[in-house]
């Protein structure tokens, strides 16, 4: 969330960003900040497919604002190109993960001069019709892959998608034990036909993605600031998945310190170190990406939101979410 616009207390910073008095923290155990936003992000209409390539070949996928997807390699190896001219190079065990549906190619290799065949008319034609394998091209050459497409709320999934790389590209020279088991079911998925078939390889989807979203975490890929650096601290983890769980309550760094059991200057200045701002500041702009959630896809009123919220008034959430887009509630609500 590096980037955006802190909203600022009415008061000074150790006011509460809201007003619901009487809320009592103790005795709860908040789920983690990471299964919070992947449970809003709603994967939906995920098709899989396995392919086989020949010869000559390349698959142009262009930008999709609402919709992500991999590519598991199972043998063979290919070229990844991206919209940037960056390249990376895939081979049998590796994984590739395109979290915000940035265009790439894929492309065969070795990379010779010679006429690619374009397979995407063909590979998305057969996913929509249900096919579970096909073979494009000839020669002697071959690649094959799983290839799994998802459409994803591209609002609701901007919390996660803006912390990771466009490509999240994970090597199966040393696979994690969590790549050859979830490859391993998925062929078995699509080789068959039983009931339910479709209901498991979705759920497979949000394993998958989950997993190369903790990879990043592990590995670095992330970054180094941001509230995906902030859940490798433990302490930081327990008051993000609290602020994720119940963005309304009455929060201040004192209590949001206590949730991560340390002090509240210690508390203050390692998430500022880690996530890049203020617990509160963080707290109001999580605040406002619910609240624009809220208006486009709920008729609740303003007052409503803003109570959900934990704004004392609809008129401190509506001053409060002008600076935050720079219209008003109404507005963006009329615009969206």
């Amino acid at each position: 969330m590096n980037g955006k616009k802190e909203l600022r207390c009415d008061d000074a910073s150790e006011r509460t960003l809201s007003e619901n008095a009487g809320i009592d923290h103790a005795g709860t155990e908040p789920t983690d900040a990471l299964s919070a936003v992947i449970n809003d992000i709603h994967f939906r209409d995920a098709r899989h497919i396995f392919t086989t390539f020949r010869g000559a070949w390349q698959l142009s996928m262009p930008e999709q604002d609402d919709a992500a997807g991999f590519y598991a390699v199972l043998e063979g190896r290919l070229g990844c190109l991206l919209d940037t001219g960056e390249l990376y190079r895939a081979e049998a065990g590796d994984v590739l993960l395109f979290p915000g549906g940035d265009g790439h190619r894929l492309i065969s290799l070795p990379d010779t001069d010679a006429s690619r065949a374009e397979c995407l008319t063909h590979v998305l034609g057969a996913m929509r019709t249900g096919e579970r394998q096909i073979t494009l091209g000839s020669g002697t050459m071959e690649v094959s892959m799983m290839m799994c497409r998802f459409r994803i709320d591209r609002a609701r999934a901007r919390m996660l998608t803006s912390m990771l790389p466009s490509v999240v590209h994970v090597s199966g020279g040393n696979p994690p034990a969590w790549l050859v088991l979830g490859i391993q079911f998925a062929r078995i998925e699509l080789a068959s036909a039983a009931p339910g078939n479709d209901a498991i390889l979705n759920r497979l989807v949000d394993v998958l993605f989950i997993q190369c979203v903790r990879y990043c975490m592990d590995t670095g890929l992330s970054g180094s600031r941001g509230w995906l650096a902030g859940l490798r601290d433990a302490g930081l983890a327990r008051a993000l998945a609290a602020m994720h769980e119940r963005p309304g309550d009455l929060w201040t760094v004192a209590t949001l310190a206590q949730t991560a059991g340390l002090s509240r200057s210690a508390f203050a200045a390692r998430f500022r170190e880690l996530v890049g701002e203020s617990p509160l500041a963080y707290l109001g702009v999580l605040r406002m990406r619910q609240a624009e959630q809220l208006l486009q896809r709920t008729p609740l009123s303003l007052t409503a939101i803003a109570e959900q919220l934990g704004y004392q008034s609809s008129q401190a959430f509506n001053r409060a979410f002008r600076r935050h887009a720079g219209v008003s509630p109404g507005r963006f609500r009329r615009t969206v």
